[in-house]
């Protein structure tokens, strides 16, 4: 019976331990709107394809809104007296998550060639910075890839990203453990402050 046991507790060390890599590949221009994610374990791919829709405008109730107001703003407060902490924890968190290769390809035009040249600037600074931010947040691999390619005759975008992250599901774990219990203490701390049970 306790070999049993055992068996199953090796198991799950050893899912815990193996590594995960995940491949996201999206393309977005006229014709082609899509997301696809795919989940690698134990050499098996599991593949998930999501179509990008743009956001639907639907009206909504001012009295919704109006209450909506009132309970964001009480946890933004709230949030901010426990940033700080928070951050420091994420970010040990996000550090676990490699992002072993990144690549992001743009061209575009609207239409107007000194139009296109300054769009074409402000995204490479764009990029720059979203580059910036994955080194600073995650621990970012050498294998990084972006281009900006204006197209000063035409009209239209496509843009392609392709990135792979792999993690283990143990540092993980260890490192979201802190997180779920602090964020029990800012939801009980809170529940208590406002004399609302949540």
């Amino acid at each position: 019976m306790w070999y049993i046991f055992g068996i199953i507790f090796l198991i799950f060390l050893l899912l815990l331990c193996m590594k995960i890599s995940v491949n996201i590949h999206g393309i977005y221009d006229k014709q082609r709107k899509f997301l696809v994610i795919s989940i690698f374990i134990f050499f098996r791919a599991v593949k998930k394809t999501f179509t990008i829709y743009p956001p639907s405008k639907e009206a909504t109730s001012q009295e919704i809104e109006e209450q909506n107001d009132v309970k964001e703003s009480r946890g933004i407060n709230h949030f901010i007296k426990n940033f700080h902490q928070l951050h420091t924890m994420g970010k040990k968190l996000l550090k676990r998550i490699s992002i072993d290769s990144f690549c992001w390809q743009t061209s575009f035009g609207v239409g107007d060639a000194m139009e296109t040249g300054i769009a074409a600037g402000g995204l490479w600074a764009l990029k720059g910075g979203v580059i910036g931010f994955l080194g600073t947040y995650f621990a970012l691999k050498k294998n990084v890839e972006i281009n900006v390619e204006p197209v000063f005759q035409g009209k239209g975008m496509y843009t392609e990203l392709k990135m792979t992250v792999s993690f283990r599901l143990l540092f993980i774990s260890l490192s979201a453990i802190p997180i779920y219990f602090y964020w029990r203490k800012i939801r009980k701390d809170r529940s208590e402050s406002s004399g609302v049970s949540l």
